[in-house]
């Protein structure tokens, strides 16, 4: 198996253009969903801003990280002075991003274009590795 000599990494999240344009892509189906169907126009208003309200608070996705960020092959991330260790990695889409999921409970996003490739692949093979190292003790 190979190993990564680097043991963490500082790296800068930026905000993600795929997170944008698949939240864009999903309002305006929601929108064309609501202006085909015979929904009733007081519902109709109240759903559309509704959708605007969390499309606004970026409520849409989980939360992404964003600024600067400390990753170490143990699991532990650092961000905004806040520490934590990392549970579980969902790997499904890591075409486009990693769900990871931190002791706390709490789920946060990090997409593929939001951070340098290397970071990335970087993310992708020291979680292949804690878990290899898992399953085998």
């Amino acid at each position: 198996m190979p190993t990564t000599l680097v043991k963490s990494v500082n790296f800068y999240c930026r905000s993600s253009r795929t997170r944008w344009l698949l939240e864009l892509a999903i309002c305006q189906l929601f929108l064309l969903a609501l202006t085909v169907t015979s929904t009733p126009l007081p519902l109709t208003f109240f759903l559309i801003g509704y959708l605007f309200r969390q499309w606004d608070k970026c409520a849409i996705f989980l939360p992404q990280f964003i600024g600067y960020v400390h990753h170490e092959c143990s699991g532990a991330w650092k961000q905004n002075k806040k520490t934590e260790v990392v549970e579980d990695v969902d790997t499904t889409f890591s075409q486009w991003c990693l769900i990871i999921r931190m002791e706390s409970g709490v789920k946060m996003i990090l997409w593929r274009d939001s951070c340098s490739d290397w970071v990335y692949r970087y993310v992708v093979v020291t979680d292949k590795q804690r878990r290899y190292t898992s399953a085998l003790s």
